[in-house]
């Protein structure tokens, strides 16, 4: 698109209004992120925070300022139906117009803001990259989620977001894609398609153009929730850890009891300098003890020096994850010495 063009669409958008603003203060900080300039950012955690809020304002007003527009990402083509209107919540005066291949088009007034695509159907825009014209961003809200029965990834999803990029953007520069999550899932998919290793709050690879970050409530709003009857009533409890400080949601104490010589392994995992060796007891109980006596020949290893083997998580994943969820919720483990069951609640909160 010209300047020219550009110049004339800004100035029409100048006039569109929104019903909200900014407020990088109490809510989470767009601003921050982008201080990075990278083209991959993954916001994960900070439950409530304003994440997907902020994003939409700061997305639209580079619309109204910039002429650069932008695609919301969902996962689904039923889910576009459901967060067409997100739009909406900005500026009631814009129309959605679907585009005949499951996603939906933003207008205000004739002039494209953006478009809802739904990730599952990319390879249908390949072909029609012009509609994508000064395209620059993509938000993909809810892209990191915690696996259930009723939500999932999309097989090799990472790479589909990353076609779908490739036929919005084009070689156009200074674009960027916002990944959002409101759950705590570190081994999500991104993290390993990228091999990214454990951090704290922020992980930034500039050669890679990559950001990664634990998002937090703000000091302005934690002071606003402390004041709230939620916050009141829930203190003392497991969900207060969870919904206001990110914690784990689990107040389980499980015994110490010793190891009986008819206990009998059946796997043995190590997370860095610790070593996790798990048993059945009488067929029905369930002990786990930790050591830091390592023998790797004889573990699945997850964790060196915080580097992460994805192939052991995966295989634990699918063959005992579940399995062990289901000991832990039924009271059917017990633990052998204090440090085990940190260890196990940090292995299961993963996931």
């Amino acid at each position: 698109m010209s300047n020219n063009v550009s110049n004339k669409r800004v100035k029409l958008l100048s006039e569109m209004k929104l019903s909200k603003e900014l407020d990088c203060d109490t809510f989470f900080n767009v601003n921050y992120v982008n201080s990075f300039n990278a083209f991959l950012n993954a916001i994960m955690g900070g439950r409530g925070i304003g994440k997907s809020t902020q994003f939409m304002i700061w997305l639209i007003k580079q619309v109204i300022n910039k002429g650069r527009r932008f695609v919301y990402v969902v996962r689904y083509k039923n889910q576009t139906k459901i967060k067409k209107n997100v739009i909406l919540e900005f500026n009631d005066e814009i129309k959605i117009i679907g585009d005949g291949y499951g996603g939906f088009t933003w207008k205000w007034y004739g002039h494209i803001i953006g478009y809802i695509i739904p990730l599952s159907v990319q390879q249908s825009y390949r072909s029609n990259n012009y509609m994508f014209e000064d395209v620059h961003y993509m938000l993909f809200d809810e892209g990191i989620l915690k696996v259930s029965n009723t939500t999932r990834y999309l097989d090799d999803e990472v790479t589909q977001l990353l076609e779908l990029a490739s036929t919005v953007f084009r070689l156009k520069e200074d674009c960027h894609i916002y990944v959002l999550g409101n759950n705590l899932d570190f081994f999500n998919p991104y993290s390993e398609y990228f091999n990214v290793k454990l951090f704290n709050k922020v992980y930034y690879d500039k050669e890679r153009s990559l950001f990664i970050m634990y998002a937090d409530d703000s000091p302005k709003l934690r002071k606003l929730e402390e004041k709230s009857s939620l916050f009141k009533l829930t203190q003392g409890t497991a969900y207060h850890e969870y919904h206001y400080n990110n914690v784990v949601l689990s107040d389980k104490i499980a015994p110490i009891t010793p190891l009986r010589k008819t206990d009998k392994k059946i796997i043995s995992i190590i997370i860095n300098t610790y070593q996790m060796n798990f048993y059945i007891r009488d067929n029905k109980k369930y002990c786990i003890a930790s050591s830091r006596k390592l023998r790797p020949e004889e573990s699945i290893t997850l964790l060196t020096n915080n580097e992460i083997n994805y192939y052991g998580f995966d295989f634990v994943k699918q063959r005992f994850l579940r399995m062990f969820k289901y000991w832990y919720a039924n009271d059917e483990l017990e633990f052998c010495d204090t440090d085990a069951e940190p260890l196990f609640q940090a292995l299961i909160a993963v996931y």
